[in-house]
């Protein structure tokens, strides 16, 4: 959507900040009834991830698509430019399924926070949609109204960015001048005319306050640019500017917002150094910037600020008119900022900068962005992508370190063998294939007319540790038909299918159970004999929750991980319970070796494989995260509410509590006594 203008956005900042870095399906007889074969609600429910002290994610998402031929080519300079297109069509934001299947596709990346643009509206007038470059802000009912229909209203926070140089459009076209006219950061006035009542307001009408996402007790607004190519009188009056804004916002919700500024308003004289003392201002982000800049972290005060890209191409590369034409300095790779890697490295880079530098907001650059080559959208055909939810799962390997909860839609699969020549159902959702699909009535999309030992399968899911049940949503009128699922090859067993009452009665069904590692996973889904259309497959982490009570309290992860443990709580709270995830599978018994994973999906650690501190902070399942959980009167079996118990480290050191001030837990011991001895409490995820 946006690329940075010429000036090197990732230098020295001014002196106040600094770049930083179950149950499984067996006996099911067909002439059982459909209602046999339901799973409970809660292991087909989407749960919110956690971001509660983890660096948050969000994805600025365009949603100004007029026309699907916007999403596959352009013309510049009289050369055809070939996009990645999507896998899914129509690419249109005036149809509902365009917004359907981006909220599916942000459902599988599980983004906490999605960052929706303004340009602004030409009028007051409510459902009026005429503005700068299609991105009125009124439009965004239609991603309220998909939530809805996804069943996703309690999935995403939303949050505000102002595409500031669309300013100078409205300004032109409000007051009657010319196109060449700048927008004056003097002209009080316009602060309200276009800024406040024409740009910001509409948003923030439109998206209801129980969705934006709140820092601090505040919503967040970001800006981008504001330099001399859009407008003038900057110095100074940007940062009254600010002031303004946040007194009408104030005035009008009841609380004011904090700001993140370009990094252009801050470095650059032509434009508002002083806009950072602006109260409100929370932080910089610099953005990104082709060849050798693909993320920049950004610290002002205690607040980091980020940004990071895929990839990214400049369009005026295309363009013989312009100087930079085939200019290799306008390109960000996606197989590394050198070129030197794989699809998909430089994403990873961005996002592992953000967990080095503890960033509190990320901004992926673009969820949708196709016209240059920066999207994190499902796409076909392109030797940027290696298959069509490549940058999806990566995205969500970030978002999502407990997967407790996971939706995969069929007709999104990355993979699939399909008998048939051509879609038997018309050219539905997908652009290209044979992949028979048929819509839903309401919204979505199934996959249909599955013939005998035709497949469709996901790449590269990512799973923490622990033990999944995996239901689907199906329909099948004919009884004895039978699907089987892999995880990496190995088959769960066959399921057969009990009778729905019609193609268009959906039912749910487990097709097994399985103990995975940490990382990502293959899964295929294979219909034996056909005659079955699927919905989706769902995926539910099964472990039980534990709660470890102490002499001294329950033990907690403080802030539910990502800092210290301690044994000081008098009741049980979100950071007091830790997945126990069973790594032999099966039922939680004595002499299990586990992983605990805190609120928020991060791992204990017992440092150096124990002997010292225990840690909250690990992504990865290594030995130093594996615990064997012991019964203390040294009998075995299941464990049950009330046991006894202690955890033992990979070296043979104990989980210990300390007696200092707010009683710190470490792997300390070598026996177990009464500090080492914690009665448990056992829940659901």
């Amino acid at each position: 959507m946006k690329y940075p203008v010429s000036y090197p956005r990732s230098q020295c900042l001014v002196n106040r900040f600094r770049i930083k870095k179950l149950i499984a399906a067996s006996c099911l007889l067909a002439g059982f009834s459909s209602a046999r074969a339901s799973v409970p609600s809660s292991d087909i429910t989407l749960q919110p991830v956690v971001t509660i002290n983890l660096p948050v994610i969000t994805s600025l998402t365009n949603y100004a698509y007029l026309n699907d031929s916007d999403a596959v080519s352009t013309v510049i300079g009289g050369t055809t430019i070939n996009y990645d297109a999507p896998v899914y069509y129509p690419f249109d934001v005036d149809d509902t399924r365009w917004w359907d299947n981006l909220v599916a596709d942000e459902i599988q990346g599980r983004l906490p926070v999605v960052m929706l643009p303004t340009r602004g509206c030409y009028t007051l007038t409510p459902g009026d949609l005429t503005g700068p470059g299609n991105l009125n802000p009124r439009r965004l009912t239609q991603y309220l109204d998909a939530l809805t229909r996804a069943g996703a209203t309690n999935q995403f926070k939303l949050t505000c960015f102002v595409d500031s140089p669309s300013l100078k459009d409205n300004y032109d076209h409000l007051y009657g001048y010319a196109s060449t006219v700048k927008f004056d950061m003097a002209n009080t006035t316009a602060w309200s005319d276009i800024i406040w009542l024409r740009t910001i307001k509409p948003w923030f009408d439109t998206i209801p306050s129980s969705y934006w996402y709140i820092y601090n007790g505040r919503p967040i607004i970001q800006w981008w640019s504001i330099a001399p190519a859009w407008f003038v009188n900057q110095p100074g009056n940007a940062k009254l500017m600010l002031q303004y804004i946040s007194d009408q916002f104030n005035a009008t919700y009841g609380v004011r917002p904090w700001f993140i500024i370009d990094g252009g308003w801050a470095n650059s004289s032509n434009q508002d150094p002083s806009s950072v003392d602006q109260p409100d201002v929370l932080g910089v982000n610099s953005w990104f910037g082709p060849p050798s800049t693909s993320n920049t972290y950004t610290i002002l005060d205690n607040f980091v600020a980020g940004t990071s890209v895929p990839g990214f191409i400049n369009p005026n590369y295309f363009n013989p008119a312009d100087p930079n034409y085939n200019s290799p300095n306008l390109i960000v790779q996606h197989n590394k900022i050198d070129g030197s890697g794989v699809n998909g490295d430089t994403l990873i880079a961005g996002l592992d900068a953000a967990v080095t530098n503890k960033a509190n907001l990320t901004v992926i650059e673009g969820w949708n962005d196709v016209r240059e080559w920066a999207g994190i959208y499902r796409a076909i055909s392109s030797p940027r992508y290696n298959f069509p939810s490549q940058y999806i799962n990566i995205v969500r390997q970030y978002t999502d370190l407990r997967t407790v909860t996971l939706r995969l839609e069929a007709e999104a699969a990355d993979e699939y063998y399909d008998t048939t020549a051509g879609n038997s159902s018309g050219q539905v959702y997908r652009r290209s294939g044979d992949l028979d699909i048929r819509a839903l009535s309401g919204n979505g999309w199934v996959v249909t007319n599955t013939a005998a030992n035709e497949w469709i399968q996901f790449d590269k899911i990512y799973f923490s540790p622990g033990n999944y049940k995996f239901p689907i949503r199906y329909s099948a009128t004919t009884a004895g038909k039978r699907v089987r699922l892999y995880v990496d090859g190995a088959s769960l067993g066959d399921v057969t299918l009990p009778i729905t009452a019609s193609a268009d009665t959906f039912d749910t069904i487990n097709l097994g159970q399985k103990t995975i590692g940490w990382g990502t996973h293959t899964l295929k889904l294979q219909f034996l004999d056909g005659g079955v259309d699927v919905d989706w497959l769902f995926i539910r982490k099964f472990d039980p929750m534990i709660s470890f009570h102490a002499t001294t309290g329950y033990m907690t992860a403080e802030l539910g991980g990502n800092a210290t443990v301690t044994a000081n709580r008098t009741s049980i709270g979100g950071w007091e319970k830790f997945s126990a995830d069973d790594t032999n599978g099966g039922t939680l018994s004595a002499n299990d070796v586990i992983n605990l994973q805190t609120n928020d999906g991060l791992l204990l650690s017992a440092e150096g494989a124990g002997g010292g501190v225990l840690s909250a902070n690990r992504r990865r399942a290594g030995s130093y995260e594996a615990f064997t959980i012991i019964k203390t009167d040294g009998t075995t079996g299941t464990l049950v509410n009330g046991d006894s118990v202690a955890l033992r480290s990979s070296n043979g050191h104990y989980v210990t509590v300390g007696m200092g001030t707010g009683n710190p837990v470490d792997v300390s011991s070598t026996a177990i006594g009464p500090l080492q001895t914690f009665t448990i409490t056992l829940g659901t995820q």
